[in-house]
């Protein structure tokens, strides 16, 4: 295979994506999967939420059309993938009455999803050793029961990740096609083609969904979606290798504020599962930013720190130390955004 495979999979998704959307949404309207307005949500009317059945049967077409072959490991992240789509419809389904998974069942639903990509195989074997004399060199091989815990933490984490970016028009979906499209360029600088393929039919699903999903949008991704596009970044960055730093990189500052605000809310003895408008984004849209420059934003620092990710990715573990200098570069970005929030905040 070659990387027109790798394209042939971006544009065949893209396409698919946006087709699929379009009758998904009408389907989403007629069985009430919709988004009811609240003090969190402030659109206007109802709006289609189920975005996952679409993003899922664009990725898997458009990557078997493009040469993927089918194999185990395929076949697993398309069990669990389907497994986190349909459970996340039943969050989607609010109307007539309004149905929210609790918490606990959320997380029982991610903690399954990543359990069964262990089963079939794809956990983190090693990590880079950073006390190694410099450039970082060195392997960390990982216990099983490590890896485990890793591999459940980090995809869980992934898959919340996205889910919270999904809070305002276009940014999940920007920011895990730049992820996604980002992963695909490494996975073909390390000769990776095979998952180059996977890695670009996911950016292909999330750009195709794109154009419904923008300013005063016309459709949601809703849980179903922006599960299943965290856990296929999750998975994606797991396979092959070499790929969680750079993960890491590009949604390193929603990532960021989600550890923040569950340090804070735990100081405040809150529950720090429970949704608020206490997030970078909202805080950037309430003194006064517009959704449009607020989405810019975030793709762009994603973008920029994507790229210096891919710059410095070899088949050596030669470029960690400065891909460790770049997550202290995303922590010195949040710190300025949150300060110039905090600023403009006292001024307004």
């Amino acid at each position: 295979m070659s990387p027109l495979n790798a394209a042939l999979a971006f544009a065949l998704a893209a396409l698919l994506s946006y087709v699929l959307t379009l009758g998904q949404s009408r389907l989403a309207v007629r069985f009430g999967f919709l988004d009811v307005p609240d003090a969190r949500r402030k659109h206007e009317g109802l709006r289609p939420r189920l975005g996952g059945p679409g993003l899922l049967i664009a990725f898997c077409t458009a990557a078997l059309l493009a040469g993927y072959g089918w194999n185990s490991k395929f076949a697993v992240l398309l069990a669990a993938a389907c497994a986190l789509v349909g459970i996340g419809a039943i969050d989607d389904k609010r109307v007539p009455r309004f149905h929210e998974l609790p918490a606990s069942v959320q997380l029982l639903a991610q903690l399954g999803a990543a359990g069964l990509a262990i089963l079939g195989g794809i956990y983190i074997v090693d990590v880079r050793d950073p006390t190694a004399p410099a450039p970082f060199g060195g392997v960390l091989h990982l216990p099983l029961w490590a890896a485990v815990i890793a591999t459940l933490f980090w995809i869980a984490g992934m898959i919340n990740t996205v889910n919270l970016l999904d809070g305002m028009d276009g940014l999940a979906g920007g920011v895990a096609a730049i992820a996604a499209a980002v992963l695909g360029l490494v996975s073909l600088r390390l000769g990776q083609t095979d998952v180059a393929i996977l890695c670009f039919a996911l950016a292909g699903a999330a750009c195709g969904f794109l154009p419904h999903n923008l300013s005063r949008s016309h459709t949601f991704m809703g849980t179903s979606g922006a599960w299943f596009l965290g856990f296929m970044l999750a998975a994606l960055s797991i396979v092959g290798g070499a790929k969680l730093a750079t993960a890491l990189l590009v949604v390193g500052v929603p990532v960021l504020d989600v550890a923040l605000l569950i340090l804070l809310r735990s100081l405040r003895h809150q529950p720090f599962w429970q949704g608020d408008r206490s997030h970078l984004f909202h805080r950037l849209l309430d003194v006064g930013l517009s959704p449009g420059a607020t989405l810019l934003l975030y793709c762009s620092i994603s973008a920029v720190f994507g790229l210096f990710a891919f710059v410095f990715t070899s088949n050596s573990s030669i470029g960690l130390g400065l891909k460790i200098y770049g997550l202290v570069g995303l922590v010195l970005v949040m710190a300025l955004l949150l300060g110039m929030l905090t600023r403009r905040g006292t001024t307004r």
